[in-house]
């Protein structure tokens, strides 16, 4: 039977297989190696290679056009290999094979390619089969060799939005038991941006860069190896908010919103505590991004939260304002890295701590990465209970509590504060808060009315049931607009045009450094336009410079040291510069010089502390001022010298076991000395004279006795929001009154004289009365200035009048009439 017969009869027989392998082809690189029971001896190959020679050359195959003509030589493999000298067709028992160079794109007989071969089917039931060397693995299932490489993506799986970033150094890897495969295509794809395609080089890696988007979200990196087992792989990216730096003009507006970013912000605090070592509860909203899950949802997180994920070179920490913290390193033995150079990761004996360098306060993570501590410099540390994965309890370094209570689907329901009071909140069924119940039984609510965005914050009402504070956004999601009741302190934010929610591009080369910059155009409650511009890149934000003067802010522009945001030269829109100094490694402040090239520049210089971020010398114009700590950074003193008489003057501290101040020495070299009770709070206070100062104090550390040297007692009364109602001094007692905000809206003498208070329901004074029945009236504009203010008589006529005029900035102008 002529060889193309028989391969027509072969392809008859096994149709069914044929048609299961054209749909497999894109899983293969090798078709396998079947021998019969009996192989015949190879004739030539690596090992484990068998063919017998067949009617490769027949005249038949290249009138059936099953590939070129002119293919018909003999063919030799090379030794060790499957490099080809000559290219033709071979066959073995229970297969056929052929060059994938020799096959037509349309064979007519369901030859298609995979790999270096083309591969038909099996023709003998009893046909085993072996893969040729080069490690890829039989499939009975679909009785063909696989690949044994596959492919992973390889890189940091966290950063934060542009401006900041910073863009990640990535790899697509080919690897096959840990060997690295060479010189093999990739394609890298992110949903919205062009993919990038590439061979890996002789470690099997494919290197790119990933630029992140301008918006918080989770990107997917996919990366396909078509002729790997695995054919892609996928790895998602956490691209996290902008970190706001809140001493930057520029960076919040209004009741805020973070042009930078886009973000709506809101901190509430639900119980403020006055003790030492405050258990304060404070609750933030952020509308971009993720916040730590504290059992509530809708972008709400407080003070006690944080959580910290990752692996052996990439770790991210985030907090419950939002911050977040990114750390990598390149081998387990190396120091982690913080992106920003704003906190430090150590692994210890208790598992993980992270510190802020600024302060040293620090939050230490257990084994399973679930924060257990909070500390201070100081050493004082609460101490984080949980039950079930929720947090139940906050301790600190006195004994004093808050307690976290759930409902029955997990949600955060309620806490109760050290002095036994409690704040509930109102949840929507996924979590949200909705409103909140403070311990004197008023409430305040939140909207969310967007229908796109269903947890976006779009308003509040406040305790008096009326709404104070309006939200607005664009259709990303981003903040445009804040106001306050009546339309008052309203601020407005236009972004540029861009991919605002795209998920982030890709390149092979270097990244362009104006993507680490940013510009707004913001509209101020006066309606003035500004354009504020940022930098970024090293994973914080600075303000750049502005268009002109706002709200007092003078900075028309900065530049920054090389690949940090430390500003090295401000300069002012009068031409004036600043210039600054850095410790860089540290990021610390050495020098900073004003009116910088001229003769009245002026510099302060600072030394510090080696291991605390502590100042050991302050030089200035005209003093010095030294300080000296103990190794927890309690001052021990501080000394003040004159630059021109060299006279110094000294203060002394000492502590006591709590840390707290024991004595304080006078720069007379007088002592002064303190007692406290097992909350931290002071108690007794002597003077260098003998003479004893006695307190006492409420459950939320305020002082409700004071007994002077002499006996007099100063006693006060507070309400259930711990504000101040009454104050009696040996008798005589003055009392104060409060709307449902919490405003002040009178206070009363002892001799039952009056001051009265008004409001508008921005929460802005407009009236001050008393009870003989003057009145002042007040006129504000839209930022809240006084620009008319009327005095009348208690007949109602009109005593004095003045007007006032400010300029774009808010600075006061003119005034008309006598103060």
């Amino acid at each position: 039977m002529r060889f193309l017969e028989k391969l027509v009869l072969i392809f008859n027989l096994r149709l069914k297989n044929v048609r299961r392998y054209l749909l497999l082809t894109a899983l293969f690189l090798f078709s396998p190696l079947c021998v019969a029971a009996a192989p015949p001896a190879p004739l030539w190959g690596p090992p484990g290679f068998h063919a017998t020679p067949g009617e490769a050359c027949e005249q038949s195959i290249i009138d059936a056009n099953a590939w070129r003509p002119g293919w018909y030589e003999s063919y030799e493999l090379l030794p060790g290999s499957f490099s080809y000298q000559k290219v033709c067709i071979f066959y073995g028992p229970g297969h056929l094979y052929a060059s994938e160079q020799e096959i037509a794109a349309s064979c007519p007989y369901g030859w298609y390619p995979n790999g270096p071969f083309a591969h038909l089917m099996p023709s003998e039931d009893n046909a085993s089969c072996v893969c040729p060397p080069g490690s890829p693995v039989y499939s009975p299932e679909y009785q063909v060799c696989i690949s044994s490489f596959s492919i992973s993506i390889d890189g940091p799986a966290a950063t934060k939005v542009l401006p900041a970033g910073p863009s990640l150094s990535m790899a697509a890897t080919v690897k096959a038991n840990g060997e690295p495969g060479k010189n093999w295509l990739v394609t890298v794809s992110v949903p919205g941006s062009l993919s990038i395609s590439g061979k890996t080089d002789i470690n099997g890696r494919f290197k790119f860069t990933y630029i992140p988007p301008r918006r918080p979200m989770v990107a997917r990196l996919t990366a396909i190896c078509r002729d790997c087992n695995n054919v892609s792989t996928e790895m998602d990216i956490n691209v996290t908010d902008v970190p706001i730096c809140r001493a930057d003009p520029g960076m919040l507006l209004g009741n805020p919103v973070a042009p930078v970013s886009g973000a709506k912000i809101q901190v509430e605090t639900d119980w403020q505590d006055q003790s030492a070592h405050t258990l304060s509860l404070v609750r933030t909203y952020r509308s971009s991004g993720s916040q730590v899950p504290v059992g509530w949802g809708g972008y709400w997180s407080h003070n006690y939260s944080a959580q910290l994920v990752g692996g052996d070179f990439q770790r991210n920490a985030q907090f419950g304002n939002g911050t977040l913290a990114l750390f990598t390193r390149n081998t387990k033995t190396d120091p982690w890295v913080n992106d920003s150079g704003e906190y430090r990761l150590e692994q210890n004996t208790d598992g993980w701590r992270i510190t802020r360098l600024e302060d040293d306060a620090y939050w230490q993570f257990d084994g399973n990465n679930v924060l257990v501590k909070i500390g201070q410099r100081n050493g004082w540390v609460m101490t984080l209970s949980y039950a079930g994965g929720a947090l139940t309890q906050v301790t600190n370094a006195f004994g004093r509590k808050l307690q976290f209570f759930y409902d029955a689907q997990g949600h955060l329901a309620s806490v109760t504060a050290p002095n036994g009071q409690t704040i509930a909140y109102t949840l929507h069924g996924t979590g949200r808060p909705l409103g909140v119940l403070y311990p004197d039984n008023r409430s305040k609510s939140y909207l969310y009315e967007n229908a796109q965005y269903p947890d976006l914050l779009t308003g509040i009402n406040d305790e008096s049931g009326r709404r104070y504070a309006t939200f607005s956004y664009d259709a990303d999601g981003r903040a445009t607009s804040t106001s306050h009741a009546g339309g008052v302190l309203s601020y407005s934010v236009t972004y540029p045009e861009g991919n605002s929610a795209d998920k982030g591009s890709l390149t092979t080369g270097s990244v362009d450094g104006a993507l680490y910059q940013s510009s707004v155009q913001t509209t101020d409650p006066r309606g003035n336009v500004q354009t504020w511009n940022y930098q970024g890149g090293d994973g914080t934000v600075r303000t750049l410079g502005a268009s002109g003067p706002f709200e007092g802010a003078t900075v028309a522009s900065r530049s920054f040291a090389d690949g940090l945001n430390l500003p090295i030269l401000e300069t002012d829109f009068l031409g004036n510069k600043t210039t600054f100094e850095w410790d860089v490694s540290r990021r610390l402040l050495l020098k900073t010089t004003r009116a910088a090239s001229t003769p009245l520049a002026q510099t302060t210089q600072t030394q510090w502390h080696p291991a605390l971020h502590l100042p050991v010398m302050i030089t200035e114009a005209g003093r010095t001022t030294a300080y000296t700590y103990d190794p927890l950074g309690n001052k021990l003193s501080e000394t003040i010298t004159d630059a021109v008489s060299n006279e110094s003057r000294t203060v002394r501290w000492t502590y006591n076991d709590q840390g707290l101040v024991a004595s304080m020495t006078d720069t007379r070299g007088k002592v002064w000395t303190y007692g406290y009770d097992i909350a931290g709070n002071t108690t007794k206070v002597t003077n260098p004279l003998g003479h004893v100062t006695l307190y006492s104090y409420s459950g939320a550390g305020q002082i409700t006795q004071i007994t002077d040297p002499n006996g007099v007692v100063t006693a006060n009364i507070y309400d259930a929001r711990q504000r101040l109602l009454s104050t009696s001094v040996a008798g005589q007692t003055t009392t104060y009154a409060y709307d449902a905000v919490g405003q002040l809206t009178r206070a009363t003498r002892p001799d039952a004289n009056w001051i009265g208070f008004e409001y508008d329901a921005a929460h802005r004074l407009t009236a001050v009365t008393d009870n003989l029945g003057n009145r002042i009236d007040y006129t504000l504009d839209n930022a809240g200035n006084r620009v008319a203010q009327q005095t009348k008589d208690p007949a109602g006529v009109l005593s004095r009048q003045i007007t006032r005029m400010y300029d774009a900035v808010g600075r006061l102008q003119k005034t008309t009439g006598l103060e």
